[in-house]
């Protein structure tokens, strides 16, 4: 992996990072993702986009600023694939919201640019 990869991923030298750039709690390198854009998967939220603003281990809390929930997606199996390739056509994406808090965090996955662009310019869905 290249130093500027991993840079972006999060990770420092002799830090192993997992598919996706998503960090595992227990290895407490969560604050390198603290102002990233990623992508949330919360137990009973659901998963949300946004800038990771702060991170408790302890509670599994989420803070993050202009945040999207994506409640269904399409051209992805998994929230990596979402992180790496962004969602397709078919996508249902919420309106930004300035503060979400999520309560019982189970993944954080680091953004690509790919992905972060789609998700930002992504029309809003609107059930109705």
């Amino acid at each position: 992996m290249t130093d500027a990869a991993r840079h972006y991923l999060g990770g420092t030298d002799g830090y192993p990072l997992v598919a996706g750039g998503t960090c595992k709690f227990g290895e407490g390198k969560m604050v390198e993702l603290i102002g990233k854009y990623v992508i949330v998967r919360d137990h009973r939220a659901g998963v949300i986009a946004g800038t990771l603003t702060s991170f408790d281990a302890a509670t599994k809390s989420a803070t993050m600023c202009r945040a999207r929930k994506i409640w269904y997606w399409v051209g992805a199996a998994a929230v990596e694939g979402l992180a790496v390739r962004g969602p397709r056509e078919g996508s249902k994406i919420c309106p930004e919201v300035s503060t979400v808090v999520c309560l019982d965090v189970v993944q954080v996955v680091a953004i690509g640019p790919e992905a972060s662009e789609i998700i930002h310019a992504y029309e809003e869905w609107r059930p109705w």
